[in-house]
């Protein structure tokens, strides 16, 4: 299983940090912790984009 850092998931994603923390408090982006950094798996990411583009 692949993951992305926040960091990455923003670049790619062009949001800010406190968009993607209010998205996984929100249970709309699912997310996991390895240590003290948070992860967001593929099928997270691919979830969490068709979410997005339903809602458009």
């Amino acid at each position: 299983m692949r993951s992305k850092s926040v960091k990455q998931f923003c670049k790619d994603h062009d949001i800010t940090p406190p968009t993607v923390y209010k998205e996984m408090a929100s249970g709309r982006l699912r997310s996991f912790k390895i240590g003290r950094n948070r992860r967001i798996s593929e099928a997270a990411e691919s979830d969490w984009v068709g979410r997005a583009e339903a809602a458009a």
